[in-house]
């Protein structure tokens, strides 16, 4: 739910980053997944939704160009530095 405490109407974009295992060398630290602009009024809020496909935006490229995807716990982050949370995902094979 994105809220907007001001006093003039305006728009916010919220972003959706995944985060890789720690375990996985030369994988990016957050790379964005997702994002939604939403307009909010004065005083209001407003809520957006998030579908992906998990095998597609928690992929890895290796080396050798195969796509993976990376056992152990993705995160992914909702929001931005200001306010954000996360969702952790632990992937077995």
């Amino acid at each position: 739910e994105v809220a907007n405490v001001g006093e003039k109407d305006g728009s916010e974009v919220v972003f959706v980053y995944w985060s890789p295992p720690r375990s996985i060398v030369h994988a990016p630290i957050k790379q964005i997944i997702a994002f939604s602009k939403v307009f909010v009024a004065a005083g209001e809020s407003t809520s957006t939704h998030f579908a992906f496909n998990v095998c597609k935006s928690l992929e890895l490229v290796d080396y050798k160009g195969y796509k993976l995807l990376a056992s152990g716990v993705h995160k992914i982050i909702v929001g931005n530095n200001d306010g954000s949370f996360q969702v952790p995902i632990n992937f077995q094979t």
